[in-house]
């Protein structure tokens, strides 16, 4: 991994982060470089703190174009904490700084941040006017080439809202050559995760319906694999946990049950280890469901508490409901009716909530869609 203040296979948590990128020569860029990549690995809670550090060291620099780079940062992990108002509101500010710095950069930057934010809520259409105009304005310059990469894999991800595996791979592809072209590893172990977890959340949805999904699960492991070896050769230790954490999902689908359980035990561990939510939850869901194949109740309800209370911390904002749900349904299955249905009403509660925030940030989501693009005019 490059870039200044990184966290490697030293550096144990945010605070040992925030303080090495402090004790930089300059203290900003590595403060800066340390927010995007919690906002890349989707860390939500520790991306948004060292954004808002950012954010405070840049205005007191009275840096305009660091001011809109870690609002952009900031709004991006405002999405992964399922904070979509919030991630709007701070969108808005990130893409005004960009244009009053008059920086190519920091002005396709947040316009991929906006974006983002489309496809989050799942608003392909607007999202995908938006890439359109992302890349156009991108193409050419050499300094924007990894901004356009970006664009290409937010193609592939809008894509995929839309349920076109074909337009999502030949993104993936795509994004997969330029990052290679750009010498950049940390876009070819991002292009290839992507690739890899469309595909099995693609093959996923095929068995529930009852088809057969085998070679899609080969073409995930394959894809999921590569991204994990860009990972380790990095000393990447969030996106390694996040890649573990993958390929255990992957295994139990396939049915290699131990083999899921030790890659999801080491994934669990080490995102606990790292404060890192998103592999912890999803690593303990699939955990759960291991551990009840086997008749171990116990184990599973253990797991969940830990993913309930993980999830707290800031994930997708379907995760923290699906968690409590399984939860509620191990407890009622373990003789605990009384502690399952008040997990269940709290899950209920929240999918109310984000369902009711989630169609208010849409539409505002796309009044800004629409104010950027005719400001690009």
């Amino acid at each position: 991994m490059s870039g200044p203040g990184l966290p490697g296979s030293k550096t144990e948590g945010l605070r040992q982060a925030v303080a090495l990128a402090r004790e930089e020569p300059d203290r900003l860029a590595a403060l800066l470089a340390l927010a995007r990549h919690f906002a890349e690995v989707s860390d939500g809670a520790n991306g948004l703190e060292t954004a808002r550090a950012a954010r405070t060291l840049a205005l007191e620099l009275d840096d305009l174009r660091a001011v809109s780079h870690a609002l952009t940062s900031a709004t991006i992990s405002q999405y992964h904490r399922s904070d979509y108002e919030g991630a709007l509101a701070t969108a808005a500010d990130a893409w005004d700084s960009a244009w009053r710095s008059r920086s190519s950069i920091a002005i396709a930057e947040s316009l991929y941040a906006v974006g983002l934010a489309l496809h989050a809520l799942g608003e392909a259409d607007a999202g995908l006017g938006l890439v359109e105009k992302g890349l156009a304005l991108t193409v050419h310059p050499a300094e924007l080439r990894e901004a356009y990469v970006r664009f290409v894999q937010l193609k592939g991800l809008l894509s995929y809202r839309e349920d076109n595996l074909e337009a999502t791979e030949a993104c993936c592809a795509e994004a997969v050559e330029l990052a290679r072209e750009v010498s950049s590893a940390h876009l070819l172990e991002l292009g290839h995760g992507n690739w890899g977890l469309a595909l099995l959340r693609t093959a996923e949805r095929r068995i529930e319906r009852g088809e057969t999904a085998g070679a899609l699960l080969e073409r995930s492991r394959e894809q999921l694999e590569l991204a994990l070896q860009y990972a380790t050769a990095q000393d990447d230790v969030m996106r390694r946990a996040d890649r573990l954490s993958a390929l255990g999902q992957l295994a139990l689908v396939e049915g290699r049950i131990e083999d899921a359980r030790l890659l999801l035990e080491d994934a669990l561990l080490s995102s606990l280890a790292l404060d890192y939510a998103r592999p912890a939850v999803m690593s303990a869901r699939y955990l759960a469901k291991l551990y009840l194949s086997r008749g171990d109740a116990a184990r599973a309800i253990e797991v969940l508490r830990v993913a309930d209370g993980k999830a707290r911390r800031g994930v997708a904002v379907d995760s923290r409901p699906a968690v409590k749900l399984m939860l509620a349904a191990t407890l009622d299955g373990s003789g605990l009716p009384l502690e399952a249905e008040r997990v269940r009403a709290a899950a209920l509660e929240l999918q109310t909530t984000a369902d009711k925030h989630r169609r208010r940030a849409a539409e505002e989501a796309r009044k800004l869609a629409a104010r950027v693009l005719a400001e690009l005019q």
